[in-house]
C-alpha cells in the first residue's frame, strides 16, 4: 500500500503563488489606472487655461512669432518650452505643429531651423499620428541649404524609417537625391541607410 503524503507545504506554496499572482494582477491594474490618469491630467489638465503652465503660452508664441526682433538663442530656447509642452498634450501638439514647420521651412537662422527639426523628431515619437500630414514638409527639408540642418533631418527620416514608425511612401525620391548630396558625410550616411533598408525588406 502506498503511502500519501499531504504536505501543508505544497498547499501553502500553491496558496501564496496564487496570492502573489493576485497581487500582481491588482498592480498591474493599479497600474495602469495611474498611467491612465497621468494621460488624462496630460491632456486636459495641465495646459487648461486656468492652470500656471497656460500662462506661458501667449509669451512662447510671441518670442516665436516674432523671432526676427529676438536672440536667436532666446527664439531657441521658447521653440523647446513650447515642444516641452507639446509633448504634454496631443491636441495642443496638434494646434502648434505648424509653428515648428514654418520656422523650420522660412527662419534665416540655420540653428533656429536645426533645432525645430531636432524638436520635430523627439515629438514624432510621442504622437506619430499627428505627423504624418507634415512629412512631406520634413522630407523637403532634405534639400536645406544648411549641412547641419540636413544632417537633423536624415538622421530623424533614418531613424525612423527604420524603426517603422513612418513611411517613405513616395517621397523616395527625396532620399535617393541625397546620395549626390556635395556633402560627403550625408552622402555616406544616406548609402548606410538604403543599405540597413534592403536587409529590412
Amino acid at each position: 500500500t502506498k503511502t500519501t503524503i499531504n504536505s501543508s507545504i505544497l498547499n501553502t506554496s500553491t496558496t501564496n503563488a496564487d496570492h502573489e499572482e493576485e497581487i500582481n494582477v491588482g498592480g498591474a491594474t493599479a497600474d495602469d489606472t495611474e498611467v491612465d490618469l497621468v494621460k488624462d491630467l496630460c491632456e486636459h489638465e495641465i495646459l487648461h487655461e486656468e492652470n500656471v503652465f497656460s500662462s506661458f503660452i501667449p509669451l512662447i508664441h510671441h518670442i516665436i512669432d516674432k523671432n526676427a526682433s529676438y536672440p536667436v538663442d532666446l527664439v531657441v530656447v521658447a521653440c523647446l518650452a513650447l515642444s516641452k509642452l507639446m509633448l504634454l498634450s496631443s491636441s495642443f501638439c496638434s494646434k502648434n505643429l505648424q509653428i515648428l514647420f514654418t520656422l523650420i521651412k522660412k527662419s534665416e537662422h540655420e540653428n533656429i531651423r536645426l533645432n525645430a527639426v531636432i524638436l520635430i523628431g523627439d515629438i514624432i515619437q510621442r504622437f506619430p499620428n499627428l505627423i504624418e500630414p507634415w512629412m512631406p514638409n520634413m522630407f523637403s527639408t532634405l534639400r536645406d541649404d544648411s549641412v547641419q540642418v540636413r544632417k537633423a533631418v536624415l538622421a530623424v527620416l533614418s531613424s525612423l524609417i527604420l524603426n517603422d514608425m513612418v513611411k517613405v511612401k513616395g517621397h523616395i525620391s527625396e532620399l535617393v537625391l541625397c546620395i549626390e548630396d556635395p556633402d560627403p558625410v550625408i552622402s555616406a550616411r544616406t548609402r548606410l541607410f538604403f543599405h540597413e533598408l534592403s536587409r529590412k525588406v
